[in-house]
């Protein structure tokens, strides 16, 4: 049940609709297994009562599996905390919690709210095998005890599959009561999945114990500081524990001199059918594009690679995309971004990647490459009979209308690429009405996201000089936009178009197909509960029959 479908749910409109005996009603409700409401604050409902009614839920229902409510704040209340104590008690006393999926993020629960959920956690009466806590403002207090939590609950914590604590505040106490819990489990944690992005975080504490997550698939540290030493205990982990997928390592200033070991460590593991590595933003150099041109050879499952905001120069660029061009795994590549300095050098290097790369699905150019792309045009040539590619982003290049008019003859050719991105190129209304001449012969592309930002820039022009001349660049947007509706997908003799774009970040949904029983503790965890059992005092009684009737 999402509630942002709901008609009257936005903030601002004259239709509502009060949650409140919806709410209510759904404590007993027997049928829905999903809750959504997300990036929206009711107007006629407070934040606070919001979260209380949630509690309400949660204390009686018997059926829902996954609860996401998350960024639901708004310019009354963005700033201040919530209080989740209602839904912290709840958790704690329904004995009959079918929950598998809890996501609060994007609330500023902060430190006190993360004590109350430490505190709820500590006794839950169930498995939780997917937690989202996500940029919640939690301080390194309340961190440690939602690690000191895990611990005084095993049968629970045990059951973790998915453990996002990203854009929180670890620090290094933060960090040692995570390193501590996993020490604790050993190699006993199912722990698939570890988001931990811009938390503070002492990576020194916590790299040893990752080492004995025997089932570690995703592991996501982007935008922490990894230090020389920090960027060796990396090397090690991905060198040591072979079941490591996805690795998510960008803006973490990490050492040029081990990226391109952690590459191949992680490229070249023979035990994983596919990988993805993302080493964006971290001022990586040209000689740290060669080294990793030399890493690629080791290559074995690489399939999304991202280099994006990287200062390299076109000679190692053009060293790197040689070399990638042979890597026949290759699904998508982002390299927005990445080049010092527009230089025609890259053009030859990106015609031959895409001539030569057969398994190439996704390629990002967005930012940095003008010169590249349309001097002298060669690289949409060769895209005008590429029969592989599906998705193209060359947003951000100034191609201007000449680019246009590159891009419209690309079209016209084209009988494969079916997603374009191609907004903040400066295109006034002879570039795009260029683009929609080459559209009326393509029978294959299905998406252009509106390219709002140009869009609005010719607008603005266009109001100054004439108003028919407004009229007819809005035609043409509007005809451009339906001879993408209009073309049918039965036609095209292509591969079927995937719901989502390649090239941006997505997070698998928790799949949730039966409810996971508690775990088993072995005695010496057992023991390490009993020690760090709350007193009597701290922990939830169950409600009367009499306050549930």
């Amino acid at each position: 049940l999402n509630l942002n479908s709901i008609p009257g749910i936005e903030p601002k409109s004259d239709l509502t609709i009060n949650l409140t005996p919806f709410m209510y009603a759904l404590q007993f409700n027997t049928y829905f297994r999903s809750l959504q409401l997300s990036h929206v604050s009711p107007v006629h409902i407070s934040r606070e009562t919001l979260f209380t009614l949630l509690g309400v839920v949660l204390r009686y229902n018997r059926t829902l599996v996954s609860v996401t409510f998350t960024d639901l704040e708004d310019s009354n209340t963005l700033g201040s905390f919530v209080n989740i104590e209602d839904i912290t008690n709840a958790l704690g006393v329904n004995q009959e919690s079918a929950l598998q999926v809890l996501n609060l993020g994007g609330n500023s629960i902060g430190t006190q709210g993360g004590q109350h959920l430490a505190k709820a956690l500590s006794t839950l009466p169930h498995s939780l095998p997917y937690l989202y806590l996500s940029k919640c403002r939690i301080g390194s207090k309340g961190i440690v005890d939602i690690c000191l939590a895990f611990q005084r609950n095993f049968p629970m914590s045990l059951t973790l599959h998915t453990l996002d604590l990203s854009q929180n505040k670890f620090d290094d106490v933060g960090s040692e009561a995570l390193g501590n819990w996993l020490t604790v489990c050993k190699d006993r944690l199912p722990l698939q999945r570890l988001i931990l992005s811009d938390a503070s975080l002492n990576f020194l504490y916590i790299a040893p114990p990752l080492r004995n997550l025997q089932y570690l698939r995703e592991l996501d540290i982007s935008h922490n500081k990894l230090d020389h030493g920090a960027s060796q205990l990396l090397r090690m982990l991905v060198e040591t524990v072979p079941t490591i997928q996805e690795l998510n390592v960008s803006h973490c200033k990490l050492d040029g001199e081990h990226a391109a070991v952690i590459l191949k460590a992680v490229i070249s593991n023979p035990r994983q059918i596919e990988s993805r590595v993302n080493l964006a933003g971290n001022s990586l150099s040209n000689k740290d594009a060669i080294n990793m041109a030399v890493a690629l050879k080791s290559n074995v499952n690489l399939r999304y690679l991202n280099l994006a905001d990287n200062k390299f120069k076109a000679k190692g660029l053009t060293a790197l995309v040689q070399e990638l061009a042979l890597v026949n795994t290759l699904d998508t590549l982002v390299l927005d971004d990445c080049c010092r300095m527009s230089s025609k050098e890259l053009a030859s290097p990106f015609v031959h990647l895409v001539q030569i790369n057969q398994s190439l699905r996704a390629l990002s150019l967005a930012g940095g490459f003008t010169k590249a792309l349309c001097s002298p045009g060669e690289f949409f040539k060769a895209l005008a009979v590429n029969t592989t590619l599906e998705e193209l982003s060359i947003a951000s290049n100034k191609l201007s209308d000449a680019g246009a008019s590159l891009i419209a003859d690309m079209l016209a050719a084209n009988c494969y690429l079916h997603t374009l991105h191609l907004d903040r190129n400066g295109f006034t209304p002879s570039g795009f009405r260029a683009i929609r001449i080459g559209l009326r012969k393509n029978r294959a592309l299905r998406c252009m996201p509106f390219p709002w930002h140009d869009f609005n820039k010719a607008v603005v022009a266009l109001e100054r000089v004439s108003s028919p001349l407004l009229d007819g660049f809005r035609d043409d947007m509007l005809a451009m936009q339906l001879s993408l509706l209009n073309l049918n997908p039965v036609d095209k003799g292509g591969p079927a178009i995937p719901t989502a774009s390649r090239l941006r970040a997505f997070a698998p949904a928790p799949s949730v197909d039966q409810f996971v029983p508690l775990a088993f503790v072995p005695d010496d965890l057992l023991d390490v509960q009993h020690q760090l059992q709350l007193p009597s005092s701290m922990t939830y009684s169950s409600p009367v029959n009499s306050q549930r009737l």
